[in-house]
């Protein structure tokens, strides 16, 4: 898992001491990356940009099949922000995965990390196995 709280990221054009060849490394290592964000102002969260441009142009998720999960704390699932991060992801060269996570009123299914509902928990689980299904039939074919 990468936290990006944890890790120097670096705008694009800046140069020093960031993060970003431990970052790439991981998800060039990994064989699916699931990318979680807010929703933002309609869109993805200014963090999930920042971690996107530290993947390396050609990007490390080239090739890399992604699941996309959006939170929110409104009513709407932060439907807007995995369509903009799902049209970034695929001009980047990922396998977009197509069934996402939405999670509208977040703060009522999760309370310090955990989830208190049974169905919202169990229905994260079945896409999370249909994910690896995918990652193992896409591996497969290769």
């Amino acid at each position: 898992m990468i936290d990006p709280a944890e890790k120097i990221l670096l705008f694009p054009g800046h140069q020093g001491h960031s993060s970003a060849d431990e970052i790439q490394r991981v998800v060039q290592e990994s064989s699916g990356v699931i990318l979680a964000t807010p929703e933002y102002h309609g869109t993805f969260s200014s963090v999930m940009k920042l971690i996107l441009e530290n993947l390396g142009d050609p990007s490390a998720l080239q090739g890399k099949p992604v699941l996309l999960i959006g939170v929110t704390s409104g009513n709407l699932g932060a439907v807007t922000a995995i369509e903009h991060l799902a049209s970034v992801c695929l001009h980047l060269g990922a396998i977009v995965f197509s069934k996402f996570i939405y999670i509208s009123r977040v703060g009522e299914f999760f309370i310090e990390g955990q989830c208190r509902d049974a169905k919202m928990e169990k229905r994260i689980h079945a896409t999370f196995q249909q994910f690896i299904n995918f990652i193992q039939t896409i591996k497969e074919r290769t």
